[in-house]
């Protein structure tokens, strides 16, 4: 018993040992001058340059821990207490400055010389961090023109068959086209004080990256994904939209091609159906083909009719002042008279109708294509034939 009343007050008498040592390791040696004097120096000498500012900002707090309630040294810890949070924010901006320059070095380079590896890797870094539509409010950056141009890299990629970042490509593509359809801010303005975005070849204005982007989303979703359908319902969209892109010829020629090669398929269909006709051995059988066939004839007038109206845009839309682009738009022309001889089994009138066509809104490709029955033919003739003319003179 005697022991443990005799260890019992030896823990409280240690107990007040540690809570005075505490007390004594947190008081302020408010006459240690020459401590003082050399914080003092260092603090001034390290505070009017950025390059230092982290020292001062070190140096500022462990000033105000050992001098911070001492009367004699009032003035110049009221002092402190003020710009030592205004050099931590100094020193954060100028931390993802530096962060920022880095960056921005590496993506700037790799958009010039064509990197396009190096320019997502970047800029995908850059965005990550700082995403579209939320400006810094340290550093005041947005970083728009990096979507922007992360977006437009995939069209010329894509040219040069080179498809590896296409679904970044697509990403970035759409973050910007909602950030520049909502209005958001451009960080920069071109000789006429006019808003751009994007960088270096890939600066455009508002409209024209909305157009373009647009466009490059049709082309990745058609030409790389195979998703015809998506891309068709982009080039549409582009082609209602303000901006340079609405004028492109190869946004209708593709159109026009999809509308071509759905109709050749027709064709062949018609083909094979004209063989079993052939081969038909009851007139029952013969006028239930004959029926199938002129449905498909008629879905192939419409699909015909749509491609000359696409392929037709494409060929007012191209130039002819280099050779290059006189060989594009009389391939155009015939491509157009091919589709119009088998639509019409004649060969006059294509330019009239052409005419006629562009002159009306372009049909939506996105859809349905309306068949388009021809009149039935007269005859002269007394036969019972139920077949008609229509079946031996069909494409």
């Amino acid at each position: 018993m005697k022991s443990f009343i005799r260890f019992a007050g030896m823990a409280a008498l240690l107990a007040a040992f540690v809570a005075i040592g505490s007390t004594v390791g947190y008081a302020q040696n408010c006459e240690d001058y020459d401590g003082n004097a050399a914080l003092d120096a260092k603090i001034r000498e390290s505070y009017p340059k950025d390059a230092t500012l982290k020292v001062a900002v070190e140096s500022g707090k462990q000033y105000l821990e050992k001098y911070g309630s001492c009367e004699v040294f009032k003035d110049f810890s009221d002092w402190l207490k003020v710009q030592v949070p205004k050099w931590e924010e100094r020193v954060k901006f100028l931390e993802a400055a530096a962060w920022l320059k880095e960056r921005f070095a590496r993506f700037d380079n790799s958009v010039k010389s064509q990197n396009y590896d190096d320019a997502f890797a970047a800029g995908g870094e850059i965005i990550a961090k700082y995403p579209v539509g939320q400006t810094d409010k340290l550093t005041g950056f947005n970083s728009i023109d990096q979507a922007v141009t992360l977006g437009l890299i995939g069209l010329p990629a894509s040219y040069s068959k080179n498809f590896k970042n296409n679904d970044q490509s697509l990403k970035y593509a759409n973050i910007a086209i909602a950030e520049l359809k909502a209005g958001g801010k451009a960080t920069k303005q071109d000789k006429d004080k006019n808003d751009v975005f994007g960088i270096f070849q890939f600066e455009r204005s508002r409209q024209d990256a909305i157009s373009e982007l647009t466009y490059t989303i049709g082309f990745i979703k058609y030409w790389d994904k195979g998703d015809k359908k998506g891309g068709l319902a982009s080039f549409y969209e582009t082609s209602q939209l303000p901006g340079s892109f609405k004028s492109q010829p190869a946004l209708y020629a593709t159109i026009g091609e999809y509308y071509r090669d759905e109709a050749l398929k027709i064709t062949e269909d018609i083909r094979k159906m004209i063989k079993d006709l052939e081969a038909a051995t009851t007139d029952e059988e013969k006028l239930r083909i004959d029926g199938l066939i002129k449905g498909k004839e008629a879905l192939f007038n419409g699909y015909a009719e749509r491609a000359m109206d696409a392929y037709g845009r494409a060929h007012s839309l191209s130039q002819s002042t280099t050779p290059d682009q006189k060989k594009y738009k009389d391939a155009l022309y015939a491509t157009i008279s091919g589709l119009y001889e088998l639509r019409f089994q004649k060969k006059d009138g294509v330019n009239t109708w052409l005419s006629s066509a562009v002159a009306k809104p372009m049909p939506n490709p996105t859809t349905e294509v309306e068949p388009i029955k021809d009149p039935e033919p007269t005859t002269t003739t007394t036969t019972t034939s139920t077949t008609g003319a229509s079946a031996v003179s069909r494409p």
